[in-house]
């Protein structure tokens, strides 16, 4: 009885999470789901509906490369981590359109609001003169696929890249982010505050030991008050930075003075 209430008990569970995903799922507009199925059907050379290892191998060495995948072994250890962040259904090691469509519309998803990928520009690959642009054109994970689409004509015409050497830095970008590839940095060591003065604090730390891929782009500094625990964010530096300086102020009631 046991194992059998277990198991009822996982299938639900199971069922829960697939529901939760479809609901999730249901956030990508039809013509964002169809860019996204353009995509898919791009690394799926040949048409049957998976992509299996191989074909990603094809995909990442020929369309994405860089400096990061020009050796048989980085091309190997991506294929490894896109089928492990992105095959989550089946047990086999072939991708599915619909396990691409959950990549990218999970909650885990890094870049679905507007202010994250402007934060991801900006500081991440280093191009502030095009944060605006994305930022105005609402852009999120779900239109990455049709920035890419025709060779980055979107890139190009409606967010103003036109420097080949930048355009061809944000289309590799943007396909690692599809794909999923990458990793989280640890967590910033030695954190410690000290006062300034009576209303000013300092709070410093050395950068993680793990910078992640791609690297550190900026630390958010959070504070919370008293037994609240919720955190808000009260700024942030970018990755050359490693002190964050705030004043303390007395509050009180509208009207209340002093």
């Amino acid at each position: 009885k046991v194992a059998a209430v277990a198991k009822a008990a996982a299938a639900a569970a199971a069922a829960a999470t697939a529901a939760a995903a479809a609901a999730t799922a249901a956030a990508a507009s039809d013509q964002q789901k169809r860019q996204i199925g353009s995509f898919f059907r791009e690394v799926d050379a040949d048409a049957d509906g998976q992509i299996e290892p191989q074909e990603l191998r094809e995909y990442l060495g020929h369309s994405v490369g860089g400096k990061d995948f020009d050796t048989e072994r980085e091309i190997r250890d991506a294929v490894d981590g896109v089928t492990k962040a992105l095959d989550s259904q089946d047990v086999g090691s072939t991708i599915s359109e619909e396990e691409l469509m959950q990549h990218l519309t999970s909650g885990d998803q890094m870049m679905l609001t507007t202010h994250k990928v402007q934060r991801w520009v900006r500081y991440g690959l280093g191009f502030p003169q095009y944060a605006e642009q994305f930022a105005a054109n609402a852009i999120t994970a779900l239109d990455f696929p049709a920035l890419i689409a025709d060779h980055g004509a979107a890139l190009r015409e409606d967010l103003g890249v036109t420097s080949g050497l930048h355009h061809g830095k944000l289309m590799r970008a943007l396909k690692r982010q599809i794909l999923g590839l990458g990793s989280n940095p640890s967590e910033p060591l030695l954190v410690r505050a000290s006062a300034i003065n009576a209303t000013a604090i300092a709070v410093q730390w050395a950068p993680p030991e793990t910078l992640g891929a791609p690297p550190v782009h900026a630390y958010v500094v959070q504070r919370r008050e008293g037994g609240n625990p919720q955190w808000e964010t009260d700024g942030q530096c970018t990755a050359d930075d490693t002190t964050y300086v705030a004043r303390v102020q007395p509050r009180a009631p509208s009207g209340g003075g002093g």
